[in-house]
Order: C-alpha cells, then structure tokens, then sequence
C-alpha cells in the first residue's frame, strides 16, 4: 500500500503532525506544506516533488513509533 493510499484510508491521522515527524528540522508549516506537495505530486521548478525512498522511511519510523505506542495502550 503507498503512503497517499494510507493516509486516505486511516483520516484520523493527521498529516500535519506525521509531517513533523517526517522532517523535525522544519518548521511545522513548511513540513505539512511540503508532505501535502509531495502526496500530491505538485509540479515545481522544473520538476514533480514526489515521495522518495527517504521521506518513506522517515514516514515508516514515525508510524513504527505511534504503532508501539497504540499497543501499549491497548495492553
């Protein structure tokens, strides 16, 4: 499943927050702003911005972090 598909299908996460796991050296703003444009595939300067094999595991680790932290809750 790509992460665009993920995200549609599971709303209650919030996209900005992901994004500011994703990239934590950003600011909240400029993280959401540049996840929402790569999901989106938002043509810019002479190219497309797409997702690429860092942001995924960028967005793997934080998932992997919330995954835990829903599991022990659940415990």
């Amino acid at each position: 499943m790509e992460l665009k598909e993920f995200l549609e299908k599971n709303p209650i996460l919030v996209k900005a927050e992901l994004a500011q796991q994703m990239y934590p050296n950003l600011s909240r703003v400029i993280a959401r702003n540049k996840l929402n444009n790569k999901l989106l595939e938002i043509e810019s300067g002479t190219g497309t911005q797409k997702l690429l094999p860092h942001d995924l595991e960028s967005a793997k680790q934080a998932l992997k972090i919330l995954r835990n932290n829903i599991d022990e809750f659940i415990k």
